[in-house]
């Protein structure tokens, strides 16, 4: 059993074809996700759609492309659907310093009060981080007690020794497969398999041979027949450790499908 677990299943280029695309999935042996709703404006279609398929579970919250224009309804807003039943999780959330679609500022006050909100309501942080290593080291050093996984991990050594500190999971994507990814297969190949998830981050980041297509949940075990390759153990071996991995994380499965908040 593969769980995927980072997907943004509400995004619109999966409304025209979501069952069957499950469908790929469930054959795959993929039998579980945690659908990552990041924009306020998925908020609502994500919870609908996690109350009405089994082993969807949920995470909310700000990206930092969002963080300039996250007011206090927003906020009020993720309090409110944090407190979903499905949701096991609040992210993804972090920095991103290579668009500066909203300011370095702006990222940096949003991505504290999340942390912040994470230890609040005891869940575990999905954390978005790219070319912004020192900055997110920083935002931790305030908080050394916060838990979650780093997702998508592109290869920064900072950003895994800042993971084996805090004993945070990082999250391999279709990237592990690229021919560009060497310095994240090369960071993977030392990192403990009980610490480590594996994701599409669709419909992103497809793995090889699908890379330039949009992404989906089948393909999850591609990147965790690499981390096997990697590791010299079964495909068999990964699914159990990320399996389990998601479990300790994030109290897998989720609870039964079930109305919103009100």
């Amino acid at each position: 059993m593969w769980i995927d677990s980072h997907i943004h299943l509400a995004d619109p280029v999966y409304e025209q074809d979501i069952e069957e695309l499950l469908g790929r999935a469930e054959d795959a042996g993929v039998k579980g996700f945690l659908l990552v709703a990041c924009d306020p404006k998925e908020y609502e279609k994500a919870a609908r759609l996690a109350e009405s398929r089994e082993g969807v579970a949920l995470s909310f919250g700000c990206h930092p492309h969002h963080a300039a224009e996250f007011g206090e309804r927003q906020w009020r807003d993720l309090e409110r659907w944090l407190e979903h039943p499905a949701a096991v999780a609040l992210g993804e959330c972090g920095l991103d310093y290579h668009y500066t679609r909203s300011s370095k500022e702006a990222q940096r006050e949003c991505f504290r009060r999340q942390i912040g909100m994470s230890l609040e309501k005891d869940l575990p942080l999905v954390v978005h981080t790219r070319e912004a290593d020192e900055d997110t080291v920083s935002a931790f050093g305030e908080r050394p007690e916060a838990r979650g996984v780093f997702h998508c991990y592109t290869g920064s050594l900072a950003i895994r020794d800042l993971a084996d500190e805090l004993g945070f999971y990082l999250g391999a994507s279709g990237i592990v497969t690229f021919r560009s990814g060497k310095s994240v297969r090369d960071a993977l190949r030392a990192w403990p398999l009980d610490r480590l998830l594996v994701e599409t981050d669709g419909p992103y980041l497809a793995p090889v041979p699908h890379r330039g297509k949009r992404n989906e949940p089948a393909w999850v075990p591609l990147v965790g027949e690499q981390i096997a390759a990697l590791h010299r153990v079964p495909a068999e071996t990964v699914a159990e450790a990320t399996t389990a991995s998601c479990r300790e994380l994030f109290g897998w499965p989720p609870p039964t499908p079930s109305s919103p908040p009100g």
